[in-house]
């Protein structure tokens, strides 16, 4: 078949076959490179994530065993214990109505077992919960079932109107408890005494009063928390697992508890139900998952020995009905689904069955690409969480389909650029193969000519055949090529005058050499933000051709005085302007030249109003600080700044108008320069500035004493 093919043909074949050859496996080095580049910084990134939210977590479990530790050394704490548990004994001969217990019990069927059965399996019944001992009975009484607060709010009272004992002792003490729950953030703190006894609880919920030896909450993890603790010396801390707990609705509830000591005996034991709220913030970055680095699908999460989670899941926050669609495509249980949904949590409800949960728990820590509970592929890092007593596994996650957006959009740059790639090839060949059917000798002398840099070379053409048309073919393309090297060399002269304009020399010069994603960031650089109030309005009753014409007139002058400054204009949007000082060219008195600056800004708008016989007003504002400079875009491209410091700027610029706002930082460095006032914290609130947040001053609100200001300058001429 081959030798059927012209000569063109095969020359045309060869050049496709070794052009799409080299290409292929240039896209394949490049795309399996950076699909590589790409999984190992999301594995790290995620692999920082999980080390940061377990040292975050360390600490805070950390924080609370200091709280418990501390209070269970305090001499208050052990008066208190001493003082309840004597007035619990006597309250253990004290008759009970059968009116209380008939309240007791009405509180139990109306309250406590409907919403309990809501949130476990089967039917909890009130023999089972129903206290039986008199004291028991007593304090449910007086502080549950007859308490005038609502459920939930049962710990506002502060002492029943019985004159016993026990409330003088609960009046006296239950403030200092009361405190310690809102400083820790605890659910509740407990005291119970050496039998086990629950002698005073904080919130107050049917725990409260009952014995963790032989009542219905013997075999919980409070009652586990109880009897490792009074095994503890003094200071011993203990932290129990999560639990659903039924005092607490089924709750997920997990104890930390410490024993009390008078001299060497056991006073009895101080413990506190654990905050899951604050727990499910820290790991869940308080909803702010995307200002974390997680994406749209990443998450960090908990899991314990028993491989049900301990903390929430993002998708069941965020997405609720995709969570139990995922859940229930992949043959989760409806009871367990119920579960979740009545509980409204996926702690100990929700399974994670996977080896790097296994791997974890057992020590180990790494990264992989795997399947999780909703059967999504997605990078893992993962490692094992020792914290006291507690064994977990911590997890961080993102789903793959986001993680290798990049991968997949460079793969759909390559098919185009391989397919144009062709295209060319294809329309080169064709070219070369009509040259080729010249005579041999003159072609090989033109194209060592052309080697040699004679592009005014030029083969005769002595026929009118097929050589005859490939010299004369050979000719133009030898023409052409003079031109469009003038032309290319215009051009990149015109490009490189044109970029110029726009960005930095050193980041010109980082473009041309083909470097993607530029961005610094500059530790010290003074930033202005300006707005002319007033122009929008101008131009809604002036021509589209007047209101270039006023606005690039006076932006004209604000670009020549930040010139004669040493001021770099980062850029305009509209009637605003931005500019920096110290961002190229580092300046030692980058602060005093923006000051300089923003005053020639107001004496121009002032001289502008008096030309054209406006009441334009400017706002500014400038703060120092860090700042994060790049090029954003491809081909329609900017160089911008951004970070807190053109954030500040922009949120103080507008506070006053005809004047110059300035932060503390600002202020430090040049505040014996000018005469600055204080901003009322009333203009701060209106801008939703508090002002303990941010300390502003400000400059100058009359443009006709501008010159008594600063030192002279140069005049704006319109």
């Amino acid at each position: 078949m081959l030798k059927r093919l012209s000569i063109q043909s095969k020359l045309m074949l060869m050049l496709l076959l070794v052009s799409l050859g080299s290409s292929a496996v240039i896209a394949y080095q490049g795309y399996r490179s950076g699909k590589q580049a790409l999984e190992e910084s999301i594995f790290k990134q995620l692999t920082s994530l999980r080390a940061s939210r377990s040292d975050q977590v360390e600490t805070y479990i950390e924080s609370l065993e200091a709280g418990i530790r501390n209070a269970s050394t305090n001499p208050f704490t052990l008066q208190a214990v001493q003082e309840f548990n004597a007035a619990y004994q006597k309250l253990q001969n004290v008759e009970i109505p059968r009116e209380w217990d008939q309240k007791i019990d009405d509180y139990y069927l109306g309250s406590f077992l409907p919403r309990l059965t809501q949130n476990v399996d089967g039917e909890p019944t009130l023999d089972i919960y129903r206290p039986f001992r008199k004291a028991s009975r007593y304090l449910q009484y007086q502080y549950i079932a007859n308490n005038p607060k609502k459920v939930g709010e049962k710990q506002r009272l502060l002492a029943a109107n019985d004159g016993s004992e026990y409330s003088k002792a609960h009046t006296q003490n239950h403030p200092f408890f009361k405190n310690l729950v809102e400083q820790f953030g605890f659910y509740d703190v407990f005291l119970i005494d050496p039998q086990g006894n629950i002698i005073y609880s904080t919130f107050k919920e049917v725990d409260f009063g009952t014995n963790l030896e032989e009542g219905p909450f013997a075999e919980t993890n409070l009652a586990e928390a109880f009897s490792l603790a009074i095994k503890r010396e003094r200071g011993g801390v203990i932290v129990t697992d999560f639990e659903p707990y039924r005092a607490s609705y089924g709750a997920p509830a997990a104890f930390i508890a410490s024993p009390l000591y008078t001299d060497s005996a056991l006073a009895g034991v101080i413990a506190a139900q654990l905050p899951v709220d604050r727990l499910n913030d820290l790991m869940t970055s308080g909803g702010d998952w995307e200002l974390e680095g997680l994406g749209k699908t990443g998450a960090t999460y908990l899991v314990g020995d028993d491989n049900l989670m301990r903390s929430q899941s993002r998708f069941l926050m965020q997405n609720p009905e995709g969570y139990f669609a995922d859940l229930a495509s992949q043959g989760t249980s409806e009871q367990q689904l119920e579960r979740i949904k009545a509980l409204n949590t996926s702690i100990l409800v929700q399974t994670i069955n996977s080896s790097v949960v296994d791997n974890a728990l057992n020590g180990d820590s790494g990264t992989i690409i795997r399947k999780d509970h909703r059967d999504k592929s997605v990078l893992t890092a993962y490692g094992p969480l020792q914290i006291n007593d507690l064994r977990w596994a911590i997890l961080a996650d993102m789903d793959t389909s986001e993680a290798f957006i990049p991968i997949h959009q460079f793969e759909r740059i390559i098919i185009a650029t391989t397919a144009a790639l062709m295209l060319g090839v294809s329309l080169i060949a064709l070219a070369l193969a009509r040259q080729f059917l010249r005579p041999i000798n003159q072609l090989t002398e033109g194209f060592d000519a052309i080697q040699k840099g004679k592009t005014s070379i030029e083969i005769p053409v002595d026929s009118e055949d097929e050589f005859g048309h490939l010299a004369a073919a050979f000719n133009s393309t030898v023409k052409s090529i003079n031109r469009k090297n003038k032309m290319v060399t215009a051009k990149e002269a015109e490009n490189r005058a044109l970029l110029a304009t726009i960005v930095p020399d050193d980041v010109a010069q980082r473009m041309r050499k083909g470097e993607k994603n530029i961005a610094d960031t500059f530790s010290d650089v003074t930033v202005l933000f300006a707005n002319l109030d007033g122009f929008s309005r101008l131009s809604d009753s002036i021509s589209p051709q007047k209101t270039i014409g006023l606005l690039n007139e006076i932006v004209i002058s604000f670009d020549e005085a930040a010139e004669r400054f040493g001021i770099e204009k980062i850029k305009t949007l509209g009637s605003s302007y931005m500019a920096v000082c110290g961002l190229t060219i580092p300046r030692l008195d980058s602060s005093k030249r923006m000051m300089d600056f923003a005053l020639e800004m107001l004496r121009c708008t002032a001289s502008f109003n008096r030309t054209h016989n406006l009441d334009l007003q400017i706002q500014i504002g400038i703060n120092t600080g860090e700042v994060v400079a790049g090029v954003v875009g491809n081909d329609k491209f900017i160089y911008d700044i951004w970070g807190n410091t053109v954030n500040t700027s922009h949120r103080i610029h507008s506070l006053r108008s005809n004047s110059i706002q300035i932060t503390e930082s600002v202020y430090q460095r040049v505040g014996t320069a000018y005469e600055f006032t204080p901003m009322d914290s009333d203009a701060q609130q209106q801008r939703s500035i508090p002002k303990d947040e941010l300390k502003v001053w400000s400059l100058g609100n009359d443009s006709s004493n501008l010159s008594q200001i600063s030192g002279g300058s140069v005049p704006c001429i319109f």
